[in-house]
């Protein structure tokens, strides 16, 4: 979430604009303007602008919410952005099902990322079923994933293709409910958001806030490469009329456990008991710049 983020924030810097975030990390912010240059000065040079180089300036303390409790020495407040359903008119209160970090260091040349945690009565009233929760693990189906958390570790597994997930988990425990790093569960859930940097006046820069946006129908993509990987071909939903059933086994499985079918030239994608027929809808060539 993080690189999108990075991309978004060009976009997104006064207003709260609903788009989708994407998939990647971002990277450190720090790195961003460093030229070769820079990067391959000599001992001598370095002496030479260390000994001319203005003072670092410390950074700015600022507050990000009223923090309402305390994980490992951090703050944390009730969420203030605006979590929605499908578009920015139907918001919903979500109160302390999210909590995001209350308390931020910024410095002069840094915009800071906030830093959110979902709890699992959020994952279970929008975006997952079967959720159980024991005090040590946590186990939900998203789609034709059956997600479990624990002991600092996240695994998704199918029945048909394994296991599709494997990684580090941040969560912590608050008024007994499990709460889960949003950065480390966004894209296995399919979640969406859009960003807008909120300015403080004490602070040169200011904090990325997101904006979650809950998807009442999924994004549903397959991309099909030709057997030399020349073009790939993008095939989406459109709108089509879904229908209830396909004589086709699913060929693939989406991050988010979506399964994917073709029949009869069509492809189609599996969500929620229903098959939805995919659209040709645009294709890359390795020819392209990218």
């Amino acid at each position: 979430m993080k690189s999108v983020r990075l991309s978004a924030i060009i976009l997104f810097t006064s207003a709260f604009l609903l788009t989708a975030c994407g998939n990647e990390k971002m990277p450190d912010s720090t790195s961003v303007g460093t030229t070769m240059a820079q990067t391959e000065m000599t001992e001598t040079e370095t002496t030479e602008a260390e000994a001319t180089a203005p003072e670092t300036t410390q950074p700015t303390a600022i507050a990000f919410g009223e923090a309402i409790t305390e994980i490992d020495g951090i703050p944390y407040a009730v969420y203030t952005g605006n979590f929605t359903m499908d578009n920015e008119d139907n918001r919903i209160a979500v109160g302390d099902m999210i909590l995001q970090r209350a308390a931020y260091a910024v410095s002069e040349h840094t915009e800071i990322e906030a830093e959110y945690y979902i709890s699992t009565e959020l994952i279970s009233q929008y975006y997952a079923d079967h959720l159980t929760w024991d005090g040590e693990t946590c186990q939900f189906q998203h789609n034709h994933l059956t997600v479990t958390i624990a002991d600092g570790m996240l695994t998704a597994e199918d029945p048909i293709f394994g296991k599709q997930a494997e990684q580090a988990c941040r969560t912590f425990v608050y008024h007994g409910e499990l709460y889960i790093d949003s950065d480390d569960i966004f894209y296995l859930l399919g979640m969406s958001a859009a960003l807008e940097l909120k300015r403080f006046e004490n602070a040169p820069q200011g904090v990325i806030q997101c904006h979650f946006i809950v998807k009442t129908t999924p994004k549903m993509e397959y991309r099909s490469m030709t057997h030399d990987g020349a073009v790939t071909e993008i095939y989406t939903y459109e709108g089509a009329e879904p229908v209830a059933s396909v004589s086709a086994e699913p060929m693939m499985i989406s991050e988010t456990g979506i399964y994917y079918y073709e029949a009869e030239g069509i492809y189609y994608a599996n969500f929620d008991g229903t098959f939805y027929p995919l659209e040709r809808t645009g294709y890359q060539s390795k020819d392209m710049p990218q």
